[in-house]
């Protein structure tokens, strides 16, 4: 996280809690874990004063070399948090410029543990070199170079997250972030039973606490992956994909389909109409099953993408959908290690290839959890003294 010093803390620094506050956030700045922003006559005041020990000021003296592009990061990064010395609480706004700022008083320093890194609250850890990659991918785009992004990782425990994550916020100790699956399997439904007391809780307490918690419109990560991938998954083919996409054809099907749907198939079907949202909401582990037709907005939307790709397909003739038939396949998935599968081959993938492979629905995606990662995990290389 960016944390600015701004000038009143001048006026307070005899204060014993002050000088351990700075002492410790030279030492997180020093390990690299968060970032600081001063102007340079903060620094210097900083810097001159007697009050502090030589390793607060040696680090911001280090600082103070570099002040030309620690300007930079007020531009670079959306969230920041001011530490001040004239309030008592914590509270939030945003700027002429549209960026999230905390303004936090100093003293919390004195118990926020900075040396570590900001707590990220995943449902499964397995999910966060989904995450590093989004965020390699964002820093490379933005050319930020001289930023690490570090968290430390705390499992959710699947349904739990909401639970850990009120527990690590009311603990005051870190800056807390947690990021949770939708569960969404199309646009219109509701947040699923995990991400809901999460987000509900969360929505109380915002404009108090030092964290946040973010989701946006995916099923879960596997939908972060992208479609070059499951073609490679699928078998499928270059060519499978020109000859299909570009032949002149009056349907987009070569013969009628029948469910469950093969997944090579589907994917080609959905090339032809252009409708890259569906692989948002799609479970790739799964698949898609009658239970996605049980609530009003998925039979609406799934009924449509299978009418649209010529399945001859009525939900009514399955109705009512129960415990005995609400597993019966309708499109194939994977299994549920297809995230570490699919991984593999995006690893491989060279970063500065992703923009021409990417859809313009996942480069949103990606922007979006980047940003944000690397708001709340940003950090520096190291500074190292003779």
């Amino acid at each position: 996280m960016l944390f600015c010093i701004e000038e009143s803390i001048l006026d307070v620094l005899q204060d014993e809690r002050v000088k351990d506050a700075l002492s410790n956030l030279a030492m997180a700045r020093k390990k690299g874990k968060h970032l600081i922003y001063a102007s340079r006559k903060v620094l210097e005041e900083l810097i001159r004063s007697s009050e502090l020990d030589k390793f607060p000021r040696d680090v911001f003296l280090r600082l103070n070399s570099r002040s030309s592009k620690l300007k930079a990061y007020l531009n670079e990064f959306d969230r920041r948090i001011e530490l001040v010395s004239d309030i008592s609480i914590v509270q939030k706004y945003i700027d002429k410029d549209g960026k999230q700022v905390i303004k936090l008083p100093i003293y919390f320093l004195e118990e926020l543990n900075l040396v570590t890194e900001s707590m990220l609250i995943l449902e499964d850890i397995n999910d966060y070199k989904m995450y590093k990659y989004i965020v390699d991918y964002a820093l490379a785009k933005r050319n930020l170079t001289d930023v690490k992004v570090n968290f430390n990782i705390i499992p959710g425990a699947g349904g739990g997250i909401s639970k850990v994550f009120l527990e690590k916020i009311k603990d005051c100790k870190h800056l807390v972030i947690s990021i949770a699956d939708t569960d969404k399997t199309s646009p219109n439904e509701s947040l699923g039973p995990t991400i809901r007391p999460l987000i509900r809780y969360y929505n109380r307490i915002k404009n108090k606490c030092l964290g946040e918690a973010f989701y946006s419109e995916y099923h879960e990560v596997e939908n972060l992956i992208p479609q070059f991938c499951y073609e490679k998954l699928g078998l499928l083919t270059d060519s499978e994909i020109k000859s299909y996409i570009e032949v002149a054809t009056t349907s987009l099907v070569k013969e009628e389909l029948k469910i469950p749907i093969e997944w090579k198939v589907f994917q080609l079907n959905v090339y032809k109409l252009k409708r890259q949202d569906v692989f948002k909401y799609f479970d790739y582990k799964k698949g898609i099953t009658l239970t996605n037709f049980k609530n009003i907005h998925g039979e609406e939307y799934w009924s449509k993408i299978l009418s649209d790709i010529g399945v001859k397909f009525n939900i009514d003739d399955y109705k009512p959908i129960d415990d005995i038939n609400k597993g019966t396949l309708v499109i194939n998935g994977f299994n549920d290690n297809v995230l570490n599968t699919t991984f593999e081959i995006l690893g491989e993938t060279n970063l500065n290839l992703l923009d021409t492979l990417l859809s313009e629905e996942l480069k949103i995606l990606w922007v979006n959890i980047g940003d944000f990662l690397i708001n709340w995990g940003c950090g520096g290389i190291p500074i190292r003294f003779l």
